[in-house]
């Protein structure tokens, strides 16, 4: 069974999460979204990236 201490140490520990969203967002997404977690002590928040979604993955086949 874990001490006071250790649930003490527990809650003070940061966690890193990333979000991913598939589809098209609109402009204010990123304000929106900072303002709906903002409930949650954010340390911090990056500015996102996107990239292209694929329909079906390639396939690479190698020949020796």
């Amino acid at each position: 069974m874990k001490s006071f201490k250790d649930y003490l140490t527990e809650s003070k520990k940061t966690y890193a999460f990333k979000i991913k969203v598939a589809g098209k967002l609109g402009e204010s997404f990123a304000e929106d979204l900072r303002s709906a977690v903002s409930k949650f002590s954010i340390a911090n928040l990056s500015k996102g990236k996107s990239s292209p979604i694929q329909e079906t993955q390639k396939r690479i086949s190698y020949c020796f």
